[in-house]
């Protein structure tokens, strides 16, 4: 989508708009305070062209929801990293939501798997997926994570293919 910014310079008597480009936009939306009064404004940017400039708004706690969920598909990792470390985002994404994020990207799944308590899951596809995840470092993420539950805990302790992902979980549970 096409957003057109500008700036309008008005002294009463003359007035003068200038196109803004989208450095000055990022700048902008940046230096926004993350208050509910901007949640009009964060959702227009969160469908902005400039990947940059949805980055800078992906980590504002007062986001609309439509622009929490638009974010949470944006295709730039970047806007995936800046909204996962929002607590009010992650209690806003779906389980489909969180299960593709976990799935687009380990760096991602590891970043859920470290925050899976800011989630608000009604099944366990994402725990499931976590656990079983090929990368070691977000199954370790996972279990170094104690607000896990402590049977998933238990079974990671019990049978992960790797020592240190096992020792993190018993770790953990002590």
């Amino acid at each position: 989508m096409t957003i057109k910014a500008q700036l309008t310079l008005d002294d009463g008597e003359q007035s003068v708009s200038i196109l803004l480009d989208s450095k000055v936009v990022v700048a902008l939306a940046e230096a926004l305070s993350d208050h509910q009064d901007n949640a009009q404004t964060f959702d227009l940017l969160s469908r902005h062209g400039d990947c940059l400039v949805r980055e800078a708004i992906a980590d504002k706690s007062n986001l609309p929801v439509a622009a929490v969920h638009r974010l949470a598909a944006d295709s730039a990792m970047s806007v995936a990293r800046a909204l996962l470390t929002i607590n009010e985002a992650c209690a806003r994404l779906s389980n489909d939501e969180v299960l593709a994020l976990c799935r687009r990207d380990p760096e991602l799944a590891g970043m859920v798997a470290c925050r899976y308590e800011d989630f608000v899951l009604d099944d366990d596809a994402v725990i499931d997926f976590l656990e079983k995840h090929p990368d070691t470092k977000v199954r370790e993420s996972l279990a170094d994570n104690p607000f896990v539950p402590k049977p998933v805990l238990r079974r990671i302790a019990q049978g992960d293919p790797d020592p240190r992902v096992r020792e993190s979980a018993r770790q953990v549970m002590l």
